[in-house]
């Protein structure tokens, strides 16, 4: 009887694969797009106009998401 993996397992597999940052960037793109033109476009694009902070090495770093 071949051996069940447990979906962790399965999850690990599909992730050690060259496709899976092209799949998961794939994923990401339509999730965003279907987003943006959803009824929560408004948050969505609050969203990308939030500033990400961060003090590092004696200086400060602002990061915009857009």
């Amino acid at each position: 009887m071949p051996r069940r993996l447990r979906p962790t397992s399965a999850l690990r597999n599909v992730l050690r694969g060259e496709a899976s940052g092209g799949l998961i960037l794939m994923a990401s793109a339509a999730l965003a797009l279907a987003i943006a033109n959803s009824g929560w476009s408004g948050v969505y694009f609050s969203v990308l106009k939030t500033y990400v902070a961060t003090a590092c090495l004696n200086g400060d770093i602002r990061l915009r998401v857009t």
